[in-house]
């Protein structure tokens, strides 16, 4: 990722922190691409869906996540920013999605975003108040 584009990423996620900033908190940040012939109102729909279900199976606090899509250059390129109260909690989330039941009940939510879009890198970054 070129310089502009984690400085696009790391202001997105600063202006998704809003008051959140007074306290920590973890975001994985995914960058993905839309299908061809896909829109990116289906990418919303679909990750509307993933955290309603998150927020319904886990019981970490609130899990939220926002998508950033290009003003200019390739439209096509996004990311998601999943914000988890705690490292704690996305290890939670995580373990819950590994699991048998995380897995069956997300079959469906998943396949819809392979159907979407790919996402090809993702990374975990640690925000804390100074």
């Amino acid at each position: 990722m070129n310089k502009l584009m984690r400085f696009v990423v790391l202001v997105m996620g600063c202006a998704f922190a809003g008051s959140a900033f007074a306290a920590s908190h973890v975001d994985e940040v995914w960058t993905c691409k839309l299908n061809e012939g896909k829109e990116i109102e289906a990418v919303h729909a679909a990750n509307s869906e993933w955290v309603k279900h998150v927020n319904g199976a886990t019981d970490v606090g609130e899990v939220s996540s926002a998508t950033a899509e290009s003003i200019v250059g390739d439209q096509e390129i996004f990311y998601f920013v999943d914000r988890y109260p705690s490292l704690a909690a996305y290890a939670a989330v995580k373990e819950y999605l590994d699991s048998d039941t995380g897995k069956a009940a997300m079959e469906a939510i998943e396949s819809n975003f392979e159907d979407i879009f790919d996402c090809t890198s993702n990374r975990l970054y640690k925000f804390t108040p100074n």
